[in-house]
């Protein structure tokens, strides 16, 4: 049986104000559930919060200990419950990955001061419902045609924009492990791939190996089926 598993992640409250800002706002709304977009990004969004919420859904995302499956945001829920204290609702992916990994309940504690937020999440099982294994999904997102070749050339720039200290970016260096892009700015790669585009992604039923290179991303996205 199950003991235990222990998840933990820092996210910089300066992260939250970029991601705050208007062009990659719809970035941010892409990791947050209706309910808590509408408790921390309301009228005057709540920095400390947001971050309390993203650092838990990473913890959470870690006790899974999943490999090729890039973090279900959405599917993670972060809300208070009674008393104010954080707590932790599983749904779709997410969901599929704890009854894999053999956690059936999470909890979740969250602290933030001034710079980060710090979030640390148990789990424990085995999963109390049987769920249906996750299968990864085909990743074939385009909507049909030809797109624009410069696209590819708009993402390495978006990426080159985002490292400062990159001044050049080839296509076959993998993104994911030189952390040119982690798992926060992974929505923001997404919505810029989708900006260059001009297509939808479905971020429940993506392909991480789609993601590792500007060759990988020009061959899913940018080149005619």
């Amino acid at each position: 049986m199950f003991g235990g598993r222990v998840g933990v992640d820092v996210v910089p409250f300066s992260r939250v104000r970029r991601l705050l800002a208007p062009e990659a706002r719809p970035a941010l709304l892409r990791m947050l559930s209706g309910a808590e977009a509408g408790r921390y990004c309301a009228e005057r969004p709540d920095v400390p919060g947001i971050a309390g919420r993203l650092a838990a859904k990473e913890a959470v995302f870690k006790l899974f200990q999943a490999t090729e499956v890039p973090l279900p945001w959405r599917s993670i829920e972060v809300l208070n419950g009674a008393g104010g204290w954080p707590e932790v609702r599983l749904g779709g992916r997410a969901a599929a990955l704890a009854e894999r990994a053999g956690v059936g309940h999470v909890e979740v504690s969250i602290a933030h001061d001034d710079p980060c937020a710090v979030a640390v999440a148990l789990g424990a099982g085995p999963a109390r419902t049987p769920r249906k294994q996750l299968t990864i999904q085909e990743r074939k997102f385009r909507q049909g045609g030809s797109m624009s070749s410069g696209g590819i050339d708009d993402v390495r720039k978006w990426i080159l924009g985002r490292n400062p200290d990159r001044d050049s970016l080839s296509a076959d260096e993998n993104l994911i492990e030189s952390r040119l892009v982690d798992s926060l700015s992974f929505v923001e790669l997404v919505y810029a791939i989708e900006g260059a585009g001009g297509i939808e992604i479905d971020l429940d039923a993506i392909d991480l190996q789609d993601f590792r290179t500007l060759a990988a991303i020009e061959k899913a996205f940018f080149t005619a089926a």
